[in-house]
């Protein structure tokens, strides 16, 4: 066995096997290099150091880190993205910054995290015109971060992350997080970051516009039998059951993996996955997963024979009716709407789904706890 296929060990446990990771790495990579700053900081401006100037901003001085402010009306990716900041911090200095979110007991120094439209606090420093969010208001994916001095009373500095969207604010949180020595790969490689006593940004403004390629990630191609393994190994397998219908033996592709794998994305300034097929379905065998990617703004496609975010597995299990899938065109078009029905709100739908079908003129109707959708067209019955 060469080194390249013997597996890593993570914390006591096996690791994913090298070259798994090396082809990862490498998709990784050319699917990151058309952005104008791509996810391993590789010549772009370092706006963290190590050595105070006139006018930096203190993340952590004196044994003390600013607090971090995040509005709780913001995406909830933003606010969980906001809490891995306050880990990567005390991961580099050994000091938690707090989290707030409100305006009080906030300290002279502050690093305010918001997306424009969601953050009352960003929008007020945009109409008091302390900070001017013309450069990526309305556009993809895009963030600046910026040292403001007095931008409120009470405060003396604060260092802004603003987003112009759900990913662009996280990709801030993000960039910060890179730059004070913190890898995209840090979980995954164990690439510990250096040990540093204080932080400092730059005076300035930081913008990062849209990427160039609009959708950037991962595809899990040929995961088994190397990953497949490895998910066994530290997650074992999916309980057999039949509905849905699962055999025995199956991988158990999780949220607790899925959790891993987005953050990765995320921090390389991904924001899209083809998950793994080979013998999984990935909205049948967590029903946590579609959830999970829809906290953390991950757009989720299917590969291969896969219309319509239907797994393989689902037909090959019978999750999707064999008899009447190509044999007549309703059972086409019923599979299809399920898959796209089903996704278009897995907060409300992945625990638990219920498909009706009601006849009101010529609408279709799909009901999923709370949530309906309609869709023009002459209803089909069930068959």
């Amino acid at each position: 066995m060469t080194n390249r296929s013997r597996l890593f060990s993570h914390r006591g446990r096996s690791l994913l096997p090298a070259a798994v990771l090396s082809r990862a790495v490498l998709l990784v990579v050319l699917c990151l290099s058309n952005s104008p700053r791509n996810g391993f900081a590789l010549g772009q401006v370092q706006y963290v150091e190590n050595v105070p100037h006139h006018d930096d901003f203190p993340i952590v001085q004196g044994k003390t880190a600013a607090a971090v402010y995040v509005d709780t009306n913001d995406w909830a990716g933003v606010i969980r993205a906001a809490g891995d900041l306050q880990t990567d911090v005390a991961r580099v200095t050994g000091l938690t910054p707090a989290i707030t979110h409100d305006g009080k007991s906030l300290g002279p120094n502050l690093i305010i995290i918001g997306t424009i439209g969601r953050s009352a606090l960003i929008d007020q420093l945009i109409h008091e015109g302390k900070i001017d969010a013309s450069p990526i208001a309305g556009k993809w994916e895009s963030f600046f971060i910026q040292v403001v001095p007095d931008p409120l009373p009470g405060i003396v500095s604060a260092l802004v992350i603003a987003g112009s969207d759900k990913r662009g604010t996280i990709y801030g949180i993000y960039d910060l997080s890179e730059e004070i020595g913190v890898s995209p790969w840090y979980w995954w490689a164990d690439v510990a970051p250096t040990r540093q006593k204080v932080l400092f940004v730059k005076p300035g403004k930081y913008v990062q516009g849209p990427p160039s390629v609009k959708y950037r990630g991962i595809f899990l191609n040929d995961e088994a039998p190397d990953l497949s393994n490895w998910i066994t190994n530290n997650f074992g397998t999916i309980p057999p059951g039949t509905n849905p219908p699962v055999p025995p033996g199956v991988a158990n592709y999780n949220h607790q993996f899925y959790t891993k794998l987005f953050e990765l994305i995320l921090r390389l300034k991904g924001n899209y996955l083809w998950p793994a097929m080979w013998n999984n379905a990935f909205n049948e065998d967590d029903p946590l997963n579609p959830r999970l990617a829809d906290g953390y703004g991950i757009v989720m496609g299917t590969s291969h024979q896969e219309p319509m975010l239907r797994a393989q597995k689902e037909w090959d299990r019978g999750t999707t009716p064999k008899t009447r899938m190509f044999s007549r065109i309703s059972g086409v078009k019923a599979s299809g709407e399920t898959g796209i029905m089903r996704a278009s709100s897995p907060s409300a739908c992945a625990a638990r789904m219920t498909r009706r079908w009601r006849k009101a003129g010529r609408k279709r109707t799909w009901r999923c706890s709370k949530k309906s959708w309609t869709f023009s067209g002459k209803s089909s019955p069930r068959k």
